[in-house]
């Protein structure tokens, strides 16, 4: 079934969003043509077509522009992500995070920015990043639930558990990643894929089994 259209925005809400897309937009080319500390406010605010007054309505200073323009690219990137055909875990989950890394990869030192700042969040910038969080939370729960299907991972696993043991090392993985130029995509996903395998490997000195 196909799904209703939803009902359009107030006329002053709808300027509003129309505001934010335009700021999002005029951010996210000054800062990938000019980078971060060459970009000024007053810059964003003329190419946006707004007053620099109004554009404080919006973000406070431009580490909060930067992060509309992640935000909105990382909500593209997570919508884009669809099942893989890899029948490995690891292998399917290395390969539906492949656009976050290219993401990231295309603008290192502008990522690495704003990843640094995802702690501060405070308010708004908080609730829209946990959403992203959660979006990003039910791809690891569905691999991790495929592979105990499919008797890939035991059948006893805390599923909630290994989600959030995944998801804590994949941000740290990305941060580490980012933090360690030169930022390649396929150097990135190798050691994605090679912590994947440990974790799904274990820690411990394999068990013989007698004869």
């Amino acid at each position: 079934m196909d799904r209703m259209a939803e009902p359009p925005l107030p006329r002053r809400e709808a300027k509003k969003e129309d505001k934010r897309r335009r700021i999002t937009a005029a951010a996210g080319e000054l800062f990938r043509a000019h980078g971060f500390e060459a970009t000024t406010t007053r810059a964003i605010a003329e190419r946006a077509g707004i007053a620099t007054g109004t554009l404080f309505l919006y973000v406070r200073d431009k580490d909060e522009a930067l992060a509309l323009v992640y935000g909105a690219d990382v909500d593209a990137a997570l919508q884009g992500i669809r099942r893989s055909r890899r029948r490995s875990f690891t292998a399917a989950l290395v390969d539906r995070l492949r656009g976050l890394f290219e993401l990231y990869a295309r603008h290192p030192e502008l990522s690495l920015r704003y990843v640094r700042r995802i702690p501060t969040f405070e308010d708004a910038e908080r609730s829209e990043h946990e959403a992203r969080n959660a979006r990003f939370v039910a791809v690891i729960r569905e691999e991790v639930e495929r592979a105990v299907a499919r008797g890939e991972l035991r059948s006893d696993l805390d599923v909630g558990l290994a989600v959030r043991t995944l998801f804590a090392v994949i941000r740290v993985l990305v941060f580490s990643w980012l933090a360690a130029p030169p930022v390649r995509v396929e150097a990135g996903l190798r050691d994605l894929g090679a912590t994947l395998a440990l974790l799904v490997a274990g820690l411990g000195e394999p068990t013989l089994r007698r004869a």
